[in-house]
């Protein structure tokens, strides 16, 4: 479970490398996401000054399809590999690995097996 405890001019995060809440399970989807592929479970984990932190867990063939965030976002590998398209690019994204995507760019995330990743949005 992701959880923040703050503090005058700091903030620590825990949790962000926790699986999917169902792991064999198929969800229901969002209603905004009008499909029935797996998706990965996205978390908020916290805001802090100038960025939001979510965490990213993946199952086996789970897809994030083509999307764009309106900020600037940094992609950090946690665990597993998560395959990550940006136009024409693909990067995989193991444990110690980041991508930083710019506003507006449309980059789609899959993994193949377990997979967690920590999205850092970064908000200004």
């Amino acid at each position: 479970m992701t959880d923040m405890t703050t503090g005058e001019g700091w903030a620590f995060l825990t949790g962000l490398l926790d699986q999917h809440s169902a792991p064999g399970e198929q969800p229901t989807p969002h209603p905004e996401h009008h499909t029935d592929r797996r998706i990965p479970e996205v978390k908020m984990a916290g805001v802090v000054d100038g960025a939001r932190v979510l965490r990213l867990s993946f199952r086996a063939g789970d897809v994030m399809a083509d999307h764009s965030a309106s900020m600037p976002i940094l992609i950090a590998g946690q665990a597993g590999e998560i395959e990550v398209k940006v136009g024409e690019d693909s990067f995989t994204l193991t444990p110690g690995t980041m991508l930083s995507v710019a506003a507006n760019k449309v980059h789609s995330l899959s993994a193949e097996a377990h997979a967690v990743a920590t999205l850092i949005v970064l908000t200004g």
